[in-house]
């Protein structure tokens, strides 16, 4: 990751959406461990979702996340229908939190400094 400035092109970008949306990953989890039935269908294993979670990790779960889940979580459709693409973004190391925190021009920890 580079330390330079990173530019945008916002011309067609109406909304960026945002949050942390905690146990949004023990739905995504659910449904890529729901297990079909019938003729040829794999035995599930019997680690179950806890196996699941360990193989992907908590940000590998967001990273295969669809409208679905964020409905299921609590989101209207309509709502997620004017959101065209939605992308699981994986967690901050604590060095790239620190990095928040003290390199931007106006980082908010030379605020309170000045303070």
């Amino acid at each position: 990751m580079s330390h330079g400035c990173v530019e945008v092109d916002t011309t067609n970008i109406l909304f960026i959406c945002g949050g942390a949306f905690s146990d949004l990953g023990k739905i995504v989890s659910e449904r890529l461990h729901r297990c079909p039935f019938g003729f040829g269908t794999p035995i599930r294993h019997e680690l179950g979702d806890y196996a699941l979670t360990n193989a992907l990790g908590q940000s590998g779960l967001l990273e295969e996340i669809e409208n679905d889940d964020l409905i299921a979580y609590g989101l209207t459709p309509e709502f997620i229908g004017r959101l065209p693409i939605i992308v699981g973004l994986t967690h901050l190391t604590e060095d790239q939190l620190v990095q928040v925190l003290r390199e931007p021009k106006n980082a908010i920890g030379k605020q309170y400094k000045k303070l």
